[in-house]
């Protein structure tokens, strides 16, 4: 049995405590000013380290949450010196998210964006990923709008940046309820093969206005 799988069945929950009260002026470093991401480099991290399993979406990183889909999947979730480390083992082929919901989605309405991530695949294997956008009117998810659904692009060992552009369509003229649920929902997704382990660190997501 993999050893993520034991640590997830055999150790407790572990939160190691947080110094939180420089929190804000650790958010302030953030990579870029204008990037519509909040704590876009990961220094803000109330929690200690997670563990998580299949179909888990829980906020680890302040801002961010992790999720798993498909799988199963078991993962651990640390702060490291550059930002975020995830060491995940695929039982199946699935999806593991950093996701983020950026509220009031009508400011991002008919808008282009780019969006930059700074990567570091520690193993000499490649790794899948793609990017998955949707603007979010309301709680239902049926009523959703799609801002990008890329392929999946192969990531080569070691560092690499990743830039995509999209566009936030014109949400006025959506037929949907808008209610306080409603959010621009950014994720990067990992996708891993059965039986694969996969380890990696990110240095920063950054979305700007272009």
């Amino acid at each position: 049995m993999n050893i993520l799988k034991l640590k997830y069945i055999l150790l407790p929950l572990l939160l190691s405590g947080c110094d939180i009260m420089n929190k804000e002026e650790e958010m302030n470093k953030e990579t870029n000013s204008s990037t519509i991401l909040k704590n876009n480099n990961f220094t803000a991290w109330s929690k200690g380290n997670e563990l998580i399993s299949h179909d888990n979406d829980i906020i680890i990183p302040d801002y961010w949450r992790i999720k798993t889909r498909n799988g199963p999947i078991y993962a651990e979730c640390s702060k490291s010196i550059s930002g975020i480390y995830i060491d995940a083992y695929y039982e199946e082929y699935g999806y593991l998210y950093i996701r983020q919901l950026i509220p009031n989605v009508m400011n991002y309405s008919n808008k282009e964006y780019e969006i930059e991530i700074s990567i570091n695949n520690l193993i000499v294997e490649e790794v899948l990923y793609d990017l998955y956008i949707q603007a979010r009117l309301n709680e239902n998810n049926n009523e959703r709008v799609l801002v990008i659904d890329t392929k999946q692009f192969k990531l080569k060992e070691g560092k690499s940046i990743l830039k995509f552009k999209f566009n936030v369509p014109n949400l006025e003229n959506v037929n949907y309820l808008i209610n306080n649920k409603n959010a621009l929902s950014v994720a990067f997704r990992i996708i891993g093969q059965k039986e694969q382990s996969i380890q990696f660190e990110i240095d920063y997501i950054k979305i700007k206005e272009i």
